[in-house]
């Protein structure tokens, strides 16, 4: 059983860039994502930003760490530079917006499709990230922005 939810949530669970990411050993390189960790959902984004520098983006997953019906998810900047994760969800959620040093959390349903730009320094950046929550339901997804 663990194994079918691993895969599952790996199949339908976090699109990146619009894409549906594959099981871990699937050969990676959707969206500049590289190697996955020990689980299906540790995963490293690489983002262009506007001036065409490359930072990355640490993705990991903590069942439990939630309300059973919401998943939270988190923000922490680790670069020298304002960044953001902005989305149009209805209703409003307050945007995951971060200063260098700090982070920003907001809960989302546990059965939405949430639609994240990126934002460096006030200026869009890429890809864009897609995640629906249904198989996150209980838990927080952790993204860390470095350099």
């Amino acid at each position: 059983m663990k194994k079918i939810f691993a895969l599952s949530f790996a199949a339908l669970s976090i699109a990146a860039c619009n894409v549906e990411l594959g099981p871990p050993g699937d050969g990676g390189g959707l969206c500049n994502t590289e190697g996955c960790g020990a689980s299906p959902y540790d995963r490293t984004i690489g983002v262009t930003t506007a001036n065409g520098s490359r930072e990355k983006i640490v993705q990991t997953f903590t069942a439990g760490a939630a309300a059973a019906d919401k998943t939270r998810v988190c923000l922490a900047n680790r670069t020298l530079g304002h960044r953001a994760l902005t989305h149009n969800f209805t209703p409003p959620i307050n945007p995951l917006a971060t200063d260098p040093g700090q982070s920003s959390c907001a809960n989302f349903p546990a059965n939405a499709r949430i639609n994240f730009s990126l934002v460096a320094a006030g200026n869009p950046a890429s890809p864009p990230l897609t995640y629906s929550t249904t198989l996150l339901a209980g838990g927080r997804l952790d993204l860390v922005w470095m350099p």
